[in-house]
Parts: C-alpha cells; sequence; structure tokens
C-alpha cells in the first residue's frame, strides 16, 4: 500500500494490485475532545458548579428528573465553546442539534444523556 498525506487529516489510499485501476479510496479521521467549560452552573440546568462540592448538593429540579422538567441550555457555556472554536480556526456552525440517548442505570435517575451533534469542525 501507498499512502498519500494531503492536507488536514485527510489519507489517500492507493492499492498497489490496483495501480492500473487506480483504485483510490479516501479515509477521513476525526477527533473528539472533551473539555470543562468555566461557568457558574451546568450546561443544561441552573444547578451551580461547585469544585469539590460533597456529592448530591449541586442538584436542581432537573437533575432530579422530576416528572415535567425541562432543560435550559446554559448561554454561557455555548458562547465559551464558540469562542475556543473562532480562537482555533474552525467554522462554526449556525445549527446545533441535540439527541437524547436513554439509558437505564440505577444511579442515573433522568435516565437520558443529551449529546450535541456538529457544533463547530475544523476547516482545512
Amino acid at each position: 500500500m501507498l499512502f498519500h498525506l494531503g492536507w488536514c487529516s485527510r489519507l489517500t489510499l492507493f492499492s498497489a494490485s490496483h495501480c492500473g485501476n487506480k483504485a483510490e479510496w479516501e479515509a477521513v479521521v476525526g477527533l473528539e475532545i472533551h473539555a470543562q467549560v468555566h461557568s457558574a452552573s451546568k450546561l443544561f440546568s441552573g444547578a451551580a458548579v461547585t469544585f469539590l462540592a460533597p456529592p448530591n448538593s449541586c442538584v436542581a429540579l432537573f437533575d432530579a428528573a422530576l416528572p415535567g422538567t425541562m432543560p435550559v441550555l446554559n448561554r454561557r457555556c455555548v458562547e465559551a465553546v464558540v469562542l475556543t472554536g473562532l480562537a482555533l480556526g474552525c467554522h462554526i456552525n449556525r445549527r446545533s442539534y441535540f439527541d437524547r440517548k436513554h439509558y437505564f442505570y440505577a444511579d442515573m435517575p433522568v435516565s437520558l444523556s443529551t449529546t450535541s451533534n456538529i457544533l463547530f469542525q475544523k476547516r482545512c
């Protein structure tokens, strides 16, 4: 196999057995980076974020999974993430979608996790 490294994380592979046909594959590699945003409250609830706080001491009604409570997106967290993306030279999408993943764990009363899809991406 012959590897040709292009811009950014794009890698084009040429198969040695198909050199006459020039069969070509392109692999695109992405990174998922987890970072903690410095904020006074949680991302989807108004509960305070306190370093080394005792367990279950920073809980809002939504965190306790009380029926009828809905998540509220923390504007400060979104602003911090967008500014970080701009500082890294990323393209910021105008829309971001959130998915709810349902789990059945005893220690997770909400039984769901909220995941963001494509807020920003690096463009080469």
